[in-house]
């Protein structure tokens, strides 16, 4: 059976941890973006300035504005590319959060198994939604119940027969060895109440 998660920070710890070193890597990386060019346009202004004094070394006005021009343009440029660097981290982020909930998601749902499964209360199948990672590991829990129930069901079994047949030898016992006997069924006897179907 498949279900929508409504609730996307199933192991807060493990998926914020998670998308924050995603994003930080992401992040820290594309800071060679911004700083090549800066870099470049920096080259630039000072080629520009560079030939502008050779054209026009009388013009030094003209020089200083056209100067002015490049700085505050390259000053532009950088607060856009930091803006829009903070932005894709965001996002990397939140890709990162969903991203993990298929990861954090089956061991949520196989951790709450495995306590219902340790609280004795039988509950089928673990499945996992059609988008989580790790859908073989489901295959092998399941594989894995079933021996055990399997085994489960051949002991109780056995446990039923050897059951009956002390009851029925202990009628040719002597009466000091029946009491030995009678521990024996007794202990089989709570052996088979704690049985409880666990798949």
């Amino acid at each position: 059976m498949t279900y929508k998660r409504t609730i996307f920070l199933i192991n807060p710890k493990f998926q914020l941890k998670f998308s924050l070193l995603i994003s930080t890597v992401v992040f820290i990386s594309s800071l060679i973006y911004p700083i090549v060019i800066y870099n470049l346009i920096t080259s630039y202004k000072n080629n520009i300035s560079t030939r502008l004094v050779k054209i026009c070394e009388k013009e030094t006005e003209e020089i200083a504005k056209i100067s002015k021009s490049v700085s505050t343009q390259r000053e532009n440029l950088i607060i856009l590319l930091i803006f829009g660097q903070l932005i894709f981290t965001g996002i990397i982020f939140i890709i990162s959060i969903f991203f993990s909930l298929k990861i954090a998601g089956p061991i949520y749902k196989t951790q709450k198994y495995l306590r219902k499964v340790s609280d004795n209360r039988g509950l089928g199948k673990l499945s996992f939604r059609k988008e989580d990672y790790f859908k073989d590991l489901a295959e092998d829990y399941n594989k894995t119940f079933s021996t055990l129930q399997n085994n489960y069901n051949r002991d109780i079994v056995y446990l039923n027969e050897i059951h009956s047949f002390l009851k029925k030898i202990s009628k040719e016992f002597p009466n000091n060895k029946k009491s030995e006997i009678e521990k024996i069924n007794h202990k089989i006897a709570e052996i088979q109440a704690r049985f409880k179907k666990i798949y």
